[in-house]
């Protein structure tokens, strides 16, 4: 980019990196002369040792100070003899003055007019004599203001002979191999040994990856129920904060720390990563509704925390406040659930549950005590008393009043407010201990990111498969008007969209999105339920009853419909057949390099009308095998199109799917 600036404010940089940023300024030349200050911490600027600049954003201070110094220097001299010249004309000027009112007095006659001439010549000489004096202060002023100031243009400034002390030291890392890059391109299972890329990216001794951490304070005082309340309103990434690995196990063994890096490729201690004993904030690694949440109890379970994980945490832990991360803090946190899903899915979440009341209400306001405990108390009343409650459903009366306080207390926030306005069903939680209301989903245009599974076709709306395709086909349209790719190519992604949930006309999974039996094989086949979030319980119960093998896939079933039926495949180039079984396979980030493993000996045989021709499938392939052919497939086309190649293809319908979901 030709980015060319009028003014520049920086901070203390190396000098190579000081220089490339003046480089902007008046790139034109539309000013001739331009100005830039530099800002440096003291610390920084006298002894430390810069994050990213290490000793020489110092070094450099000290090169441009000493410059300065030298110039006011050489100013000062200067102005020295321009000040005693400016006195001597002024006396000169001052003499000649007076010698002329002394001529012009001869030749007046009275005494007055004579002392009046003088006196107005001794005057001026006076004034000369001050204003050059000014003249000598007003310069040694600008000196001393300008005494900071260096010229840096490319004529004036000469850079050192040696800089090697100027410029940060050049990182060294391992040569990335080829088969290092086989090992990146494989997610499941994960491959062994599994090499970390950070060293790669920013060299040896670097700042760990991180973690994702959220606090809620609807969590029960056991924590073995806590995964079964989280599968409510599953963790999102909008109400997660970043946190270095290293900083989030020292924080829950209670080990203080000074401070972390928000900074790629800085170094970091980690010496004290081993330890015994029980930790002192305890916390939940969520791993989706499906699988069974790690509970993180002892320090020995820290082990478990990897990157990428995601960390849920009581509220009452504290480590948060309203700037971001601060581990000395005891305060309790917010949980911003409600509102980050509410915002992230366009769809009003609100947890009715008491423990919730104080992250409901606007920091901003002064907490009214008695307002504030008639809201807890109408939220408490409003839950479900006994084991009948649940299962006759809410007391729509205490839940109205409840939701009312919400909306008429000036104390809560109001995005809270608006969310209780909005209509919603109300579920009961596992424990009776609140209701989770979920409103209809509003239009949206932003692409959702969740850590979710095979669950993410359980939406409150509920959608057809041919809806589904069409809204994923009118993204994808869209971005392959914008995206260059080979003429084989697009055809060959213009299939994806039809073809690529078709698996889910399995009658089972067409039973587990209906919630039982489906009456008649001529309904609509779902792509979505209409039902609403489950539980982790709720889905496994379900799953098991329609019949469903643990680590059933859609997608392999979309494989084993286009295998069994090649007329579908009529449009696309027979060479990028194996392109799109790919993309299918792979659309949800499995099947790199092999797919999840399922037991297909009790899978149906069944018949389904699909785009006007009938299917069958009667054999399911194991595609999870070894000798399935998938493995080869995946090799040759990342030979073809490189592991990037190949990854972007699989990142384009992927992101469509996601997008079209969204809205």
């Amino acid at each position: 980019m030709n980015l060319d600036f009028d003014a520049l404010i920086t901070e203390l940089a190396s000098l190579d990196a000081l220089r490339q940023r003046f480089g902007r300024l008046d790139r034109l030349g539309d000013f001739q002369h331009t100005r830039a200050w530099i800002v440096a911490r003291a610390d920084n600027a006298r002894f430390g040792d810069e994050a990213i600049y290490g000793t020489a954003a110092m070094q450099t201070f000290t090169l441009l100070d000493n410059l300065a110094a030298t110039r006011s220097e050489r100013a000062l001299a200067n102005e020295k003899l321009a000040a005693k010249a400016r006195l001597d004309k002024a006396k000169e000027e001052g003499k000649r003055l007076k010698e002329e009112a002394a001529s012009q007095a001869k030749l007046l006659r009275g005494k007055v007019e004579k002392q009046a001439v003088k006196d107005a010549a001794k005057a001026r000489a006076i004034a000369l004599d001050e204003t050059a004096k000014a003249e000598n202060q007003l310069a040694l002023q600008a000196i001393a203001h300008a005494g900071d100031c260096i010229d840096l243009g490319i004529s004036a400034f000469q850079l050192p002979s040696d800089l090697a002390c100027y410029v940060p030291a050049p990182k060294h890392a391992p040569t990335l191999m080829p088969a290092h890059l086989d090992f990146f391109a494989q997610t499941n299972p994960h491959p062994a040994p599994d090499p970390d890329p950070a060293i790669f990216l920013h060299g040896p001794q670097t700042e760990p990856e991180g973690i994702s951490i959220i606090w809620r304070a609807d969590l029960s005082e056991h924590m073995d129920r806590w995964g079964e309340t989280l599968s409510l309103l599953p963790p999102t990434s909008a109400e997660a904060l970043s946190l270095p690995i290293y900083a989030a196990k020292q924080w829950l063994a209670g080990k203080t720390i000074a401070g972390i890096m928000d900074l790629e490729g800085t170094s970091v201690s980690e010496s004290d990563s081993r330890r015994r004993g029980q930790l002192r904030h305890h916390g939940l690694i969520w791993r989706g509704k499906k699988k069974k949440p790690v509970l993180l109890e002892d320090e020995e379970d820290l082990a478990e925390l990897k990157p990428g994980s995601v960390l849920v945490v009581h509220v009452s832990a504290g480590g948060v406040d309203e700037f971001g991360w601060n581990p000395e803090s005891d305060a309790p946190a917010r949980d911003l659930a409600d509102i980050a899903l509410t915002r992230q899915r366009a769809r009003p979440t609100l947890r009715l549950h008491s423990a919730l009341v104080s992250s409901w209400l606007d920091p901003e306001q002064e907490p009214e005590p008695d307002d504030q405990s008639e809201l807890a108390r109408a939220v408490r009343e409003a839950r479900p008393a006994t084991d009948d409650d649940l299962a006759t459903g809410p007391d729509s009366g205490k839940i109205e009043r409840a939701l009312t306080l919400i909306q008429d207390s000036g104390l809560v926030r109001r995005e809270i407010r608006n969310i209780a306005a909005a209509k919603a069903m109300s579920k009961a939680y596992p424990d009776g201990s609140g209701w989770i209301r979920s409103g209809r989903k509003e239009p949206s245009n932003a692409p959702v990111f969740l850590w979710e599974d095979e669950d993410s076709s359980l939406e409150e709306e509920q959608r057809t498969l041919e809806d589904h395709t069409g809204d994923v086909a009118t993204v994808l349209d869209r971005w392959l008007k914008q995206i260059a790719l080979l003429p084989d190519i697009k055809p060959m992604l213009a299939a994806f969209p039809p073809l690529h949930d078709i698996g889910k006309a399995d009658p089972r999974f067409q039973d587990f999105l209906c919630g039982g039996p489906v009456e008649s094989d001529g309904q609509a086949l779902r792509a979505k339920s209409g039902e609403g979030e489950l539980t982790r319980e709720e889905i496994r119960e379900r799953w098991k009853e329609c019949g469903l093998p643990d680590g059933w896939r859609h997608e392999l079933c979309s494989l084993d419909l286009l295998e069994a039926n090649p007329r579908l495949l009529d449009r696309v180039p027979l060479a990028r057949r194996p392109l799109l079984f790919h993309l299918i396979g792979t659309h949800h980030g499995f099947g790199r390099i092999l797919p999840p493993v399922m037991d297909n000996a009790g899978a149906p045989v069944f018949e389904r009308e699909l785009f006007g021709q009938p299917c069958r499938v009667a054999a399911r392939h194991d595609w999870h095998r070894l000798d399935s052919g998938w493995i080869d497939q995946f090799a040759a086309l990342q030979r073809q199109f490189g592991w990037h190649g190949l990854a972007w293809l699989e990142a384009i319908v992927r992101l469509a799917d996601h997008v079209a979901s969204a809205r």
